[in-house]
């Protein structure tokens, strides 16, 4: 059974720029409309004017970190679900675990299995329960 996809919008923020592209690439790939950025302050303002299903977002971010984005996203819009990404352990997790701005975390690095796993947790479209993105026809 395929999951469809189609309408389900993602943000993506991360000041590293490979993890933003590759996070934004991967949920691309598997089918989702994405935007990214580099910067809290800018996602928050784009989620003022657009609509997101879900905002992945790192925690270590000049400006505003991923939890105080998360409050930003929540006041806008309080359907949007919030998966903050952290390399920094389980210690931002544990201190923020009773938040209710913060909707799952992804402790870096993680995989499409970690990816999978959130998604279903917060009964967004899964696209990576599969495994691998789904095949793109090509018109001849």
């Amino acid at each position: 059974m395929e999951t469809m996809v189609n309408g389900c919008r993602v943000l993506v923020v991360d000041d590293d720029p490979i993890v933003r592209r590759t996070v934004a690439t991967l949920f691309a790939r598997f089918g989702y409309t994405v935007v990214s950025t580099e910067d809290s302050l800018d996602a928050a303002a784009r989620i003022g004017i657009s609509d997101y299903d879900l905002v992945v977002s790192d925690f270590d971010m000049p400006n505003a970190n991923g939890y105080q984005l998360a409050c930003r996203v929540k006041q806008q819009n309080g359907r949007t679900k919030v998966v903050i990404m952290t390399g920094s352990g389980l210690s931002q997790a544990f201190e923020y675990a009773g938040c209710r701005e913060v909707d799952g975390w992804l402790f870096k690095p993680f995989d499409l299995e970690a990816m999978s796993h959130v998604l279903a947790s917060l009964d967004l479209p899964n696209a990576f329960a599969a495994g691998r993105p789904p095949r793109r026809s090509h018109a001849a």
